[in-house]
């Protein structure tokens, strides 16, 4: 409904809207000044005063940036200490062996690290990635001692690839003769699961066996039991290796032994379950795996089949 005023003063008439829709104006105006004064309160305070929730947010985040900063730095240096690793391993393989090294295909991330601070990462899994790289970086540095050691033995001429058991010990070896290596296997006879020390070469009765490196026969057991005839040699820089359930024996206690010489040939005795070659190396009273051992001999490709074949491996053959 329309209103009309009439200004006696003016001699005009005046069209006025009614009561309630002014009524409405004022109050959507006031109501749109109450809004921003609500937003604005709000800003002000949001940015003068935080709860005891956000500063603990803000102090987790800093942590965090903290923390990928260090990552990222670690990384960087674990990254050239890697590379370092490499160029020198590269080295000894060609000092040491002869040879060139193995190549294989690297698997892993590629480019830097990257970090969304906006993201969902848990504060948590940031600390157990860093505390896992420091080890990582201080392992690598371990490794990095012992090859400076091992390229200083090298260039003063105390180490020979004759002196290293990294010959295969069975003639024609095939990958296809590799058993379980170095782990806990399944036992064949008592079918539980047991520390297995050596690798299991799997070939013929009277297949020769080698000495993997220049040593002294230190023992030669005769036996139906536990290893069967066996022989222990001793090697210079804390070397050790063994043959087990060999058939014959022909070498003798105190003799000295040059890499690949005849040392006796496949059997089935003592504990096994068929015939092969129990191969067993000891650096520094410790067991290893003979496989890491064997590269000079293999491709690149036969040296991971040969890998693949013993870690998959469940049951040995003693």
């Amino acid at each position: 409904m329309k209103f009309f005023r009439f200004d006696g003063e003016e001699l005009w008439v005046n069209k006025e809207e009614s009561f309630l829709k002014r009524r409405a104006g004022r109050l959507l105006r006031l109501l749109l000044w109450s809004i921003g004064l609500s937003i604005f309160y709000y800003l002000i305070i949001a940015l003068l005063f935080t709860t005891d929730q956000q500063r603990q947010m803000r102090q987790e985040s800093k942590a965090i940036e903290a923390m990928y900063e260090e990552l990222a730095a670690n990384s960087q240096h674990l990254d050239r200490v890697i590379q370092g690793l490499q160029e020198r391993d590269h080295e000894l393989y060609r000092r040491i062996f002869d040879a060139d090294p193995p190549h294989f295909e690297e698997y892993g991330h590629e480019g830097e690290l990257s970090y969304d601070p906006d993201s969902a990462m848990a504060a948590g899994l940031v600390r157990s990635t860093a505390y896992r790289l420091k080890q990582m970086v201080y392992q690598a540095e371990l490794t990095r001692y012992a090859a400076q050691r091992l390229d200083s033995m090298v260039q003063a001429g105390s180490y020979s690839i004759q002196e290293i058991p990294s010959l295969i010990p069975v003639a024609d070896f095939i990958v296809q003769q590799t058993g379980a290596t170095v782990g806990k296997r399944i036992q064949p006879f008592y079918k539980s699961l047991v520390e297995h020390t050596g690798l299991d070469l799997i070939t013929g009765v009277g297949t020769e066996v080698y000495a993997t490196a220049d040593g002294i026969v230190a023992d030669v057991v005769k036996s139906e039991r536990g290893k069967g005839n066996f022989i222990r040699i001793r090697h210079k820089h804390g070397y050790e290796t063994t043959y087990s359930h060999l058939g014959t024996i022909s070498v003798r206690e105190g003799q000295s032994v040059k890499r690949g010489a005849v040392i006796g040939r496949v059997g089935n005795t003592g504990m096994a379950f068929a015939p092969h070659l129990h191969y067993e190396v000891l650096l520094n009273g410790s067991y290893v795996d003979p496989i890491n051992y064997f590269f000079v001999e293999l491709t690149p490709e036969q040296y991971r089949d040969m890998i693949r074949i013993a870690i998959n491996t469940g049951q040995s053959m003693d």
